[in-house]
């Protein structure tokens, strides 16, 4: 008996644990795009057994998961965190841990009238708006305002994916400055079929 009462002890401890980190994050971290994508989708018609699932039932069983195989969930945790353990350590030829754009990636300088001149949509059943880039063309506007007078804008093409393992390319406009990188503009992303550049 006494076993089990420390087994959950220690439960609750990794479990504090984990809602204390991930509340000391959640500041810093930025909404990704899947839940902004999931808000604006079921923005107003999300039914009130949808809300309890997600606000109440997922939340309580992942708590109560953690208190029973906190180990795993530990070992877990540690193992996906190992990233961000590393630092800017990296064995040469692996990917960063976040998404970024270097040197390397750029392709060739355009205007922004090319780019969209080049990116313009034209949907033969008029689902996307009629400017550049289609829905993604706030981004795009975002981009042009931060520009600088000397700025220049420049295509890239940059691998991605997880684990080391590029499974994809992504594809856009990035804004440099002083001959850096100061900020950038993902137009697509495309999967590559076998997982390697």
């Amino acid at each position: 008996m006494k076993w089990i009462v420390a087994y959950l002890g220690i439960g609750i401890l990794v479990l504090l644990g984990f809602l204390i980190d991930a509340r000391l994050r959640e500041p810093r971290r930025k909404q990704d795009g899947w839940n902004e994508m999931r808000a604006l989708l079921l923005k107003g018609r999300q039914s009130w057994a949808s809300r309890v699932v997600d606000s109440y039932l997922i939340p309580g069983l992942t708590a109560l998961l953690v208190l029973a195989f906190w180990p795993a969930a530990l070992v877990l945790a540690l193992y996906m965190n190992r990233d961000q353990r590393k630092g800017s350590a990296q064995a040469e030829g692996e990917l960063p841990a976040q998404f970024i754009v270097t040197r390397e990636h750029l392709r060739e300088a355009l205007s922004p009238e090319r780019i969209e001149m080049q990116e313009m949509v034209v949907d033969p059943l008029d689902a996307a708006p009629k400017v550049p880039f289609g829905f993604l063309n706030g981004g795009w506007q975002r981009l042009r305002r931060e520009a600088q007078e000397g700025d220049q804008f420049w295509s890239f093409d940059a691998p991605w994916g997880r684990y080391g393992t590029a499974t994809s390319r992504r594809v856009g406009y990035a804004l440099v400055r002083d001959g850096k990188v100061v900020t950038w503009f993902v137009g697509s992303i495309v999967p590559l079929d076998n997982g390697y550049l």
